[in-house]
């Protein structure tokens, strides 16, 4: 048997040691693993932590990731900035729910209006809605609205 190594009914068993790094997850690291499986294991543990990435995320309505178009938009409507209106309108016909959702709250805490549009109906369903979300924006010139 070598180092580190304990006999157990037969079998060898390797001893490991446990890194916690989330709840829920842990990387087993083996005494005899090799320096390439110990640069890995190194990798993988600075991505889920976050380390060496690109940074926080920006905030943009344009962006077609969630993850920044959806500060962005409660920012705008925290803002009051009915000019964000034309990309919410945009986005109403986006995709992924969770944008559409977030979208007509948008539009519904600037306008107070939501003309019967519902994000989880299916795209067929919501065309009239957003026909009449156009309208509104040909009808109004999108512009900062007074803090109520």
């Amino acid at each position: 048997m070598g180092e580190g190594e304990v006999a157990r009914g037969g079998y060898t068993a390797r001893a490991t040691v446990a890194l916690a790094i989330l709840p829920g997850l842990s990387i087993t690291y083996h005494k005899r693993m090799n320096w390439m499986g110990q640069l890995i294991s190194l990798s993988l543990v600075a991505s889920l932590l976050g380390c060496g990435g690109a940074g926080p995320r920006t905030k943009s309505l344009t962006d077609p990731d969630p993850a920044s178009k959806i500060p962005a938009i409660k920012e705008k409507v925290r803002e009051r900035d009915l000019a964000a209106a034309v990309q919410l309108v945009k986005d109403l016909e986006n995709d992924d729910p969770a944008i559409r959702f977030y979208a007509i709250e948008g539009l519904r805490r600037l306008t107070g209006e939501n003309y019967g549009y519902r994000y989880y109906d299916d795209e067929d369903q919501r065309k009239p809605f957003i026909e009449k979300w156009k309208q509104w924006l040909a009808e109004h010139q999108p512009a900062k609205m007074p803090s109520s």
